[in-house]
């Protein structure tokens, strides 16, 4: 039966030739030469190596030993690093390590780091650098890093066995070395290429005005009336009897706080007035923030969101009106009319209470 097939196969083969019109001969094609892996946060997600974050060009900073992470993408754990682990934090129970990445892939790894970086903080712009690698930043959750820890009581915890622990987090990064002392409490990142349009810087003074218009608005909130509700209702057995009557935002001793931004090209101001109360863990506990724009003597609700951090810095990158929140290791943004987050902290899961 094979000979069959195969004897039919070869007529067809020599069917076809004949059919087909005579060409001149050609040479053997030459091998394609293997392409190497493009080093852009695009490419790599191209590739499923990596998912990128943040619309708009903006990117988290994190800061460690001395250098500056500028975060570029989530990196698969598959994500091909080579030479020498090198230590970022060993502080507490969160070992963070780094590795470069892709071996002998210079051309690329020139054009990846070839942008020049606008660190930002709290006041704004901070500093202009330049990468000087890119990598991948390897941060352990708390349960990974505590059973580390607990293996090697009594000698120094080695760096490679960090590097591969479990339930690691892994981010592609654009590494700044010997971090100008101007760059320090970077929050977050532009380039030069793609500036962001409005830069909400914080302000160093005060309006009480201002801040009495926006708490008054703040607790008119549906969100703060919700948390309202649950702070009156009656509170578990064996925790407090009988709560203060009054906003829940002053349950045992708490006060809200008030952070003023300004646009310094535009002169925009906005009012965040930020609430956390009680302990939770059985007894109550709210925490609510709301981000309020000052305009034709209006405050303009811009973001409501329950939950603790609350921004620190405020960034309107393409001039949509959107807002892009950023606070240490975290960010909120509109994408596609959705609000979504990106949360780059060390994961832990532990117990909160």
């Amino acid at each position: 039966m094979q000979r069959t097939l195969a004897g039919l196969v070869a007529i067809l083969a020599l069917l076809s030739a004949c059919a087909a019109p005579v060409e001149q001969p050609l040479d053997a094609p030459e091998e394609p030469e293997a392409t190497e892996l493009e080093v852009t946060p695009e490419a790599l997600a191209d590739t499923g190596l990596a998912e990128t974050l943040l619309p708009h060009g903006l990117h988290l900073v994190l800061q460690g030993a001395g250098h500056a992470f500028v975060v570029l993408a989530v990196a698969s754990p598959e994500a091909p690093s080579f030479g020498p682990i090198e230590w970022v934090s060993q502080d507490g129970a969160a070992p963070q390590t780094y590795r470069a990445l892709l071996e002998g892939a210079d051309e690329q790894r020139a054009r990846a780091l070839s942008e020049r970086y606008i660190l930002f903080g709290v006041g704004g712009e901070l500093c202009r650098v330049e990468a000087d690698d890119l990598g991948v930043l390897r941060r352990a959750g708390f349960e990974q890093s505590y059973q580390w820890h607990e293996q090697n009581v009594g000698r120094e915890p080695s760096v490679d066995t960090a590097w591969e622990l479990e339930g690691q987090s892994e981010l592609l990064v654009a590494r700044v070395g010997a971090l100008p002392a101007a760059c320090q409490g970077a929050l977050w990142a532009g380039t030069e290429r793609a500036q962001p349009k409005a830069v909400f810087a914080a302000e160093t003074g005060s309006d009480p005005v201002l801040a009495a218009r926006a708490l008054a608005r703040f607790r008119e909130l549906d969100e703060y009336a919700a948390i309202q509700g649950e702070y009156a209702e009656a509170p578990p057995e064996g925790t407090v009897t009988v709560r203060p009557v009054g906003p829940w935002d002053q349950y045992e001793g708490a006060a809200p706080t008030t952070s003023l931004f300004r646009d310094r090209a535009s002169g925009r101001r906005l009012v965040l007035i930020s609430a956390t109360a009680g302990q939770g863990c059985g007894d109550f506990g709210g925490s609510l923030w709301a981000l309020f724009e000052a305009r034709s003597g209006e405050l303009i609700v811009r973001a409501v969101q329950q939950g603790d951090g609350a921004p620190s810095a405020v960034v309107d990158a393409d001039g949509d009106g959107n807002f892009e929140l950023f606070t240490p290791e975290r960010a909120t943004f509109v994408s596609d009319g959705e609000r979504g987050e990106v949360d780059v902290s060390v994961p832990s899961t532990g117990c909160g209470c």
